[in-house]
């Protein structure tokens, strides 16, 4: 009782950050707590249930709403929420599979950023958002209209084991058509368990990202085989920043002969790539195998090119990215620790991405030592970009 009338104090006081946070115990909040002219910002954290029924709400300022570990959180709340908050911006929904419904229907023609960590049937009718992060398990299917606006978005999904899904083809299906959505982002951010999903077999195709401009992944096990194809799939690629995640056993559990390109470069090594990231570099095969690969393709002159020695193992004959060649600016490698695979790979991006201006280095080797060691070592790669920077950090 005495929530509801410190509620009702802020409500009638006319405030317009309301953050409540109930991790412990179980509240109830009246359908008075979501009347108010001037309420901007609600964030609901914890055990909370609405005691709404057929009221309505009426929020005609409200920007921003987060909820957060609701219990019983219904396709009904959340239609509630969006229809009487007519300019809401950002909505947040994180909350475990047992305290939700199995389906839900996002609908805002206002709302521009939008964060999900669920996993139940979602269907999401946002026209105009601009900002999409999503975690979750593809347990079900989600599915998106109208993601004409959409600039960036943040994937992590994991794969799934669950009793529903009798191959792990099906799984692979959901994840690739999910990738189909999103097909016309700029600004694209992966998991290291969203690489490792896009590893599942699947009878789709990744899209092509024709204006992706920024891609970062984070890479792990499995993750570097699918590295070529995301390239490959975005041709006019600007930046790319490569992350080791924290919890990789170890990037020489993947034979370097699995990682295949085929026998075009992809274009935004030719045409547009600028700068490569490569971010807690060890030195693994496989990750000097990958830079290697960057750096072998798209030199203007032959004969540099034919001096340039690449165990071709690792790429065989596929494609190389089209972005190597057109559109790859900037890339970023964070944890470099010097590793074989990891030099590869930065050597890979600097003799083969044309139009590179920056790889940009954070080092984590062990001591200053095998830092030097390895800096000298990449300072002496070609690089097919003459404009191209290699800065340490």
């Amino acid at each position: 009782m005495e929530i509801d009338h410190w509620i009702f104090f802020a409500i009638t006081h006319k405030v317009e950050e309301l953050d409540l946070h109930f991790p412990k115990c179980t509240v109830v909040l009246p359908a008075t707590a979501f009347r108010s002219e001037t309420l901007r910002i609600l964030k609901l954290h914890g055990l909370i249930s609405f005691q709404i029924n057929g009221s309505d709400i009426d929020l005609p300022n409200l920007k921003i709403l987060h909820l957060n570990s609701i219990l019983l959180l219904s396709h009904f709340i959340i239609s509630k929420f969006l229809s009487g908050s007519p300019v809401l911006e950002e909505l947040l929904i994180s909350t475990h599979c047992s305290h939700m419904s199995s389906y839900f229907y996002l609908q805002s023609s206002s709302l521009k950023r939008l964060i999900l960590e669920i996993c139940c049937n979602i269907v999401v009718d946002t026209p105009n958002l601009q900002f999409l992060e999503l975690h979750d398990q593809i347990w079900k299917e989600i599915k998106f209209k109208k993601l004409c606006s959409l600039v960036k978005a943040i994937v992590d999904v994991s794969q799934c084991y669950d009793n529903t899904i009798k191959e792990l083809g099906e799984y692979g299906d959901k994840v690739f058509r999910l990738f189909r959505q999103l097909s016309n982002v700029k600004t694209l951010s992966l998991s290291a368990n969203t690489m490792e999903a896009l590893f599942c077999p699947s009878s789709e195709d990744l899209p092509l990202f024709h204006n992706l401009n920024y891609l970062e992944v984070t890479v792990s096990g499995n993750g570097w085989i699918m590295l070529p194809h995301i390239l490959e799939c975005s041709p006019n690629l600007k930046f790319v920043t490569i992350n080791k995640d924290d919890e990789d056993p170890g990037s020489e559990i993947v034979p370097h002969e699995v990682i295949v390109w085929s026998e075009n470069v992809p274009n935004c090594l030719f045409s547009s790539l600028e700068i490569l990231e490569f971010k807690r570099f060890e030195g693994s095969t496989v990750e000097m195998e990958v830079i290697e690969y960057f750096l072998k393709y798209g030199q203007d002159d032959e004969d540099l090119e034919s001096e340039i020695v690449l165990d071709d193992a690792i790429f065989g004959q596929q494609p190389l990215p089209q972005c190597f060649f057109s559109s790859l600016e900037n890339l970023e490698i964070r944890g470099f620790q010097g590793s074989v695979m990891e030099m590869e790979v930065a050597g890979c991006f600097l003799k083969n991405a044309k139009v590179l201006k920056e790889i940009r280095i954070t080092s984590s080797a062990a001591s200053f030592e095998e830092e030097s060691k390895f800096l000298k070592k990449l300072i002496m790669f070609p690089r097919a970009s003459s404009m191209c920077q290699v800065i340490f950090s």
